[in-house]
């Protein structure tokens, strides 16, 4: 059963992602360096809070 939705932003390498991921929780994820993001299993995207998601 899934637990709710959760955005890690800014995710930096998902460090904090793991936690609520599982516990069950759908999580997606953003940054501005994605390449950094080490956690295969949750979805990051690009973001910017100065600019648009891309």
């Amino acid at each position: 059963m899934q637990r709710g939705r959760v955005l890690d932003f800014p995710a930096g390498a998902g460090r904090l992602s793991w936690r609520p991921y599982n516990e069950g929780f759908d999580v997606a994820a953003a940054d501005t360096e994605t390449e950094i993001f080490v956690n295969p299993e949750i979805p990051v995207v690009h973001g910017n809070l100065d600019g648009l998601f891309h």
